[in-house]
């Protein structure tokens, strides 16, 4: 019987629950689980993507993402063949690692969002250790989003989602906490220290960014920032042509919701498999330089549209 096909949209907010198959646990170890999360915040970057929620079980996974215009077909296979790739080197195995396909389920209106959060992270009760006291959690995000702990991947986008349920942050954060009932529990006003009169408040929104930038754009500034010319980009094994190459794949994917293939006809004379050693090269130098200049240049050519869901 023929696969159903999946519900897309362009600018999707979707629950994704990844499973292992029956012999293996998907994460063995604590350690596995941050791998996982060091995964997710690298194709974050590279997809220009956002995590609303996660929540790591043994042998599942469940996150919330929106796509931000990138295929989400091409996102996750990112994620799950770099997480079997480490998976199986890990554990001296070969062969799939996943049960079955990923499952995601649409995010349609507000109340769905905010319902799809509560159980996200509602899963870690599951959990033995951690059932009577899940927003300690270590590898879920509720903690984040109670201001229990600090996101040190800055991986999750919880303000968006926690606006609906209050504006002012800690207002925002007792309603959550209710809805979870663990204000039955604990003294939820001495434990995360909540002030009535504090104004902060969520000015989180949603905005589109369109990912319509030509690829000349990109080779333009990539160009300026690594100061290489833009002629380096189409000759082979120069160490200039490498770094000029490896950016402009990372942001023609980022910014102009290119596939693998267009960045192989666009650069020419390179593979798709190049195309992901490329940008994970890429990945390596933002990382290690302070690019941040570029991804405010790129965004403000690219226009935007304000929305709630």
């Amino acid at each position: 019987m023929p696969r159903t096909a999946r519900k897309k949209i362009e600018n999707g907010i979707y629950h994704i629950i990844c499973k292992s198959n029956s012999d293996s646990l998907l994460f063995r170890e604590e350690s596995d689980k941050e791998r996982y999360t060091v995964i997710l915040k690298k194709y974050k970057k590279q997809y220009g993507v956002k995590i609303y929620a996660i929540c790591f079980m043994d042998n599942h996974v469940h996150f919330m993402i929106e796509t931000c215009g990138t295929d989400l077909s091409s996102i996750m296979k990112s994620i799950n063949v770099s997480y079997v790739q480490y998976y199986n080197r890990k554990y001296d195995r070969t062969g799939t690692l996943m049960g079955e396909r990923y499952k995601s389920h649409l995010i349609k209106d507000e109340k769905n969002l905010a319902n799809a959060s509560l159980y996200v992270h509602k899963n870690a009760k599951d959990l033995p250790k951690w059932r009577n006291k899940i927003e300690e959690y270590p590898h879920s995000s509720l903690g984040i989003y109670l201001g229990v702990r600090e996101d040190p991947h800055d991986l999750i986008d919880s303000g968006y989602v926690m606006r609906f349920f209050n504006n002012n942050i800690n207002q925002a954060r007792k309603v959550y906490a209710a809805r979870l009932e663990l204000d039955d529990r604990i003294n939820y006003e001495i434990k995360y220290n909540i002030n009535e009169n504090d104004k902060c408040e969520y000015r989180s929104e949603r905005k589109i960014l369109y990912k319509e930038l030509e690829a000349e754009v990109i080779v333009e500034q990539v160009s300026k920032l690594l100061n290489i010319e833009k002629k380096y980009l189409y000759i082979k094994n120069n160490p200039y042509g490498k770094k000029i190459r490896a950016m402009v794949a990372f942001f023609m994917r980022k910014y102009c919701g290119a596939t693998q293939r267009e960045i192989c006809d666009f650069i020419g004379n390179i593979t798709q498999s190049t195309v992901s050693v490329l940008c994970s090269k890429a990945y390596d130098m933002i990382s290690e330089y302070n690019f941040d200049s570029i991804f405010e240049i790129f965004a403000k050519n690219c226009s935007t549209k304000k929305c709630m869901i």
